[in-house]
């Protein structure tokens, strides 16, 4: 149990779903951080002007107080702190997953529902497209150079371009950024056109699934933070170091050899 309390205060009149999406997206960075999902114990709602004799109103919410279909890991350690982040990185989680739903909701869609590895393989997928043709796109906007958007090549794949953005924390993990995007990208694309030839088997999708959710929590980390800071210290987790050795046998040897994947829950 963290003991977390989360407030949330507005100076004028709001919805309620408004403080709830707030609490909510807070509780999704505390159940990455400790790899399960951590329902809401109990909320209360105070109005202005009330009295300070009179009793809160107790509120309960299907979404923040659901227990999970699955559970991650069973240690109280987490694979990352509040310090990593800062306050600031907060509340700057909160505004990027606003702005990144489908990637913000693909990294914690593990810890609300069950779903086969080949659909959550093509979530992923669509999300680290989504992410960096939304990227891509505003940069234009701005008249920004599209710096790591930029596409090299006719081969170059967005999982790739992602994969060198997240940092030298990510390229350790997975030895090679644009190997481990190639070899991701054809299992996506297999994922969503079964009727081709060359389908990844379930242990190695499970990797990939694994690779995926790792390398948006990194990104989105980092940004909120402003640095690598979150990202270094997750990826260098003990526990992690089983699932970094699976991930680049499997870059290294196609899938030939890759051991099936155990340890913390990490994505799917």
């Amino acid at each position: 149990r963290t003991g977390l309390d989360v407030t949330t205060m507005s100076k004028r009149a709001m919805e309620l779903q408004a403080h709830v999406e707030i609490a909510e997206r807070v509780q999704d960075l505390v159940s990455l951080a400790y790899d399960r999902h951590l329902a809401a114990h109990s909320a209360r709602v105070r109005l202005e002007g009330a009295s300070v004799d009179s009793d809160d109103s107790w509120l309960w919410h299907r979404e923040l107080s659901a227990k999970p279909s699955r559970q991650g890991s069973d240690g109280d350690r987490p694979l990352f702190h509040l310090a990593d982040i800062g306050p600031r990185g907060v509340s700057n989680w909160v505004r990027l997953c606003r702005q990144y739903p489908d990637a913000s909701d693909a990294i914690r869609a593990r810890h609300r529902a069950a779903g086969t590895v080949t659909a959550r393989l093509v979530q992923l997928g669509a999300a680290i497209e989504k992410y960096v043709g939304q990227n891509t796109a505003e940069r234009r906007r701005s008249k920004r150079l599209e710096g790591w958007c930029k596409k090299r090549g006719k081969a170059d794949t967005y999982a790739s371009r992602l994969a060198r953005h997240a940092g030298r924390p990510f390229a350790s993990f997975v030895v090679d950024p644009d190997k481990w995007g190639r070899a991701f990208t054809d299992a996506y694309n297999s994922a969503k056109h079964p009727e081709r030839a060359g389908n990844a088997s379930e242990r190695d999708v499970q990797l990939f699934n694994v690779s995926a959710q790792l390398l948006l929590t990194c990104v989105l980390l980092d940004r909120a933070a402003g640095s690598r800071r979150p990202s270094t210290t997750l990826l260098a987790d003990y526990r992690l170091s089983g699932l970094a050795d699976r991930m680049q046998l499997l870059i290294k040897t196609d899938g030939a050899a890759a051991p099936p994947v155990e340890g913390p829950a990490v994505g799917n």
